[in-house]
């Protein structure tokens, strides 16, 4: 069980998901001139943006997975160290994520986040 926490962690590329966060925290920050926005909606702003960043890496592996198989033959699923179905349900899951979470900011965040998740 250890093992797969650790495989979901590093194919989500941990430290692409730090500064995603800190990108939108930043932005924020540099761009909202009024308090119209509250923190507590930018922290989730920030943490939405990560789960669709995570899923994006996890969609790259997925579909990747040959090419790594010749050119990065110790990534996550080449080795088999979990299952391209297993991967598959934390992608949906990572999107799931983000859309419940960006639900929470307002509508035009959700659209955001669905547009972002269609295009990867």
């Amino acid at each position: 069980m250890f093992e797969k926490i650790k495989a979901i962690i590093f194919i989500s590329r941990p430290i692409n998901l730090i500064i995603t966060f800190l990108s939108v925290i930043v932005a924020a920050i540099l761009c909202i001139e009024s308090q119209t926005y509250s923190e507590f909606k930018i922290i989730l702003a920030a943490i939405s943006a990560a789960f669709v960043g995570a899923a994006g890496n996890v969609y790259n592996d997925i579909r990747d997975i040959e090419i790594d198989k010749v050119n990065r033959p110790n990534r996550i699923l080449p080795k088999g160290l979990i299952s391209v179905n297993y991967v598959q349900n934390i992608y949906f899951t990572f999107v799931a994520l983000s859309f419940f979470i960006s639900s929470f900011i307002n509508l035009s965040a959700l659209i955001v986040v669905v547009s972002a998740t269609i295009v990867i």
